[in-house]
């Protein structure tokens, strides 16, 4: 980047990148009326943002009872809530296998601490 290079906007999403660049590249005067239509379509609709599966079991962490123990409906709750395509007990499964987790009944796991 030049020196003399300033940054106008940041997006969080290539759409809106997208969608920032058209305007930008737009004669003042129809920008307001470009946007407002972009944004109606489908092809500029915010892209969900990815989620880590760490940060999915810090959630989860959250949710753990006192005793730290989580439940497949909860599990399943929050991946459904995050648009995660995945079933609690593959996921779950995986955390055990990385010793995240101890599963001490069928649908239910201990957090480690």
């Amino acid at each position: 980047m030049q020196k003399d290079a300033e940054v106008v906007k940041e997006c969080m999403t290539s759409a809106m990148l997208h969608l920032e660049v058209a305007i930008a590249n737009t004669p003042p005067e129809l920008r307001d009326e470009l946007r407002s239509r972009l944004l109606r379509s489908a092809s500029f609709k915010e892209e969900p943002q990815e989620i880590s599966p760490r940060a999915l079991l810090r959630e989860l962490r959250s949710l753990a009872t006192e005793d730290a123990r989580i439940s497949q409906m909860e599990v399943q709750s929050l991946l459904d809530k995050k648009e995660v395509e995945i079933p609690a007990d593959a996921f779950m499964e995986q955390a055990e296998v990385e010793g995240v987790v101890v599963r001490v009944a069928e649908g239910c796991w201990m957090f480690f601490e």
